[in-house]
């Protein structure tokens, strides 16, 4: 279900807020937002995506949470193989400081490996 926020800019002038969640069994499962400078804008918004959404898969689709760089670097690893070129060979592998769980490719020269 759709709220609408009514917001007062710095200049005096309102915006109005329509924030949609989507709840399933209790929980958050999708939530967007957009700020309109006309109320009717943003409830004609709001109801519209409301029914985008309603459509089967279309919450799937547009959630892209827990996806990241590592993650789709391993599903195109497991896709297409470890055939790469040369120039996109790694020697060495180090695990980042962070504790992000991201690792880095070191590279060497080729003589350094003989």
């Amino acid at each position: 279900m759709a709220t609408i926020t009514s917001r007062t800019r710095k200049n005096g002038t309102k915006s109005y807020r329509a924030e949609i969640k989507l709840r399933r069994k209790g929980t958050v499962v999708y939530q967007e937002s957009l700020t309109l400078d006309r109320k009717a804008l943003a409830k004609d918004w709001a109801a519209r995506r409301e029914l985008e959404l309603q459509e089967p898969g279309v919450i799937d689709k547009v959630r892209h949470r827990g996806v990241t760089v590592g993650s789709l670097i391993e599903r195109y690893q497991k896709e297409f193989g470890d055939n790469f070129g040369r120039s996109k060979h790694c020697y060495e592998w180090q695990s980042s400081t962070e504790g992000s769980g991201i690792r880095c490719c070191i590279r060497k020269s080729r003589r350094g490996l003989r």
